[in-house]
């Protein structure tokens, strides 16, 4: 298994697990609506289920970040095998095998199957690859953060305006704490629960790897300061160490409009895209 390969294949167990992460919330909100509703020996068991769900949901939280970790430690030798044209040690595969059990051959990853930039390996090339990847995932973190920012939003609107439809209403004092108990776990589990922290990741991701773009700018302007190439890198290696992974959705659904904005750099790749 090369770079490439382990690198895909870790990131895609990590978003399988960020599914059922999000899978096993929406599970447990029925619950909770379930649990509210219903009285009883009933309400025990879906309490009892909710509890288990609970269980799944941190249990796939912390699969997905570790198979993100993983797919971390691999990327960071790639980025610099392929920017400065450095081997990893034996010693640095040995540990990557040693504390997540893979093993790989550590072959480079190829210019044409991941990276566009043409440049000799040197810092040159680490800053053009380092700046690809920034802009790549500054602009998915952005949309990926605007989509549970819309979702956290809707639903926090639909529980005022349930609660100014209940007061309105005149509910019986029953029903108006069924009511209550709805809406508070709506408040809890998607407006300050999952969806919420998710969303602060892509949010912080999508500001940090903003800066990293900025300083890619400023270093092209003084390409005799080799060791900032490094530092570049450096920086969006942290932006990344707590983020989570982006699905996959977001990066088809923006894969055509994302392609045009990154050739806008060079309009002749514009123009040779639309002759082909």
């Amino acid at each position: 298994m090369n770079f490439l390969e382990a690198m895909n294949t870790e990131y895609a167990m990590s978003k399988r697990w960020l599914k059922a992460n999000l899978g096993l919330t929406l599970l447990f909100y029925c619950c909770l609506v379930s649990a509210a509703i219903s009285s009883g020996a009933w309400s025990k068991w879906i309490t009892f289920v909710g509890f288990v769900v609970q269980l799944g949901i941190v249990w796939a939280r912390i699969r997905s970040n570790a198979h993100y970790a993983l797919g971390e430690s691999v990327r960071r030798p790639a980025m610099l095998q392929n920017g400065l044209g450095t081997k990893p040690s034996q010693l640095q595969l040995a540990k990557i095998n040693a504390k997540y059990g893979i093993r790989f051959s550590g072959e480079p990853i190829t210019p044409e199957r991941y990276y566009e930039s043409k440049a000799e390996p040197g810092a040159r090339r680490l800053l053009e690859i380092t700046e690809e990847s920034a802009f790549w995932t500054g602009e998915l973190a952005e949309r990926m953060a605007s989509l549970l920012r819309f979702l956290t939003g809707t639903a926090l609107a639909v529980v005022v305006l349930a609660v100014f439809t209940a007061l309105q209403s005149g509910l019986p004092v029953g029903r108006g704490e069924l009511v209550g108990r709805i809406c508070m776990g709506t408040i809890t589990l998607w407006c300050s629960g999952e969806l919420f922290a998710l969303y602060k990741k892509y949010d912080s991701l999508s500001r940090g790897v903003q800066r990293v773009l900025t300083d890619c700018e400023a270093i092209k302007e003084h390409p005799e300061a080799d060791s900032a190439a490094a530092v570049a890198l450096g920086e969006y290696n942290c932006c990344l160490a707590s983020a989570a992974v982006i699905p996959d959705f977001i990066y088809k659904w923006n894969r055509e409009k994302l392609n045009l904005a990154w050739a806008s750099r060079n309009p002749q790749t514009i123009v040779s895209s639309k002759a082909g």
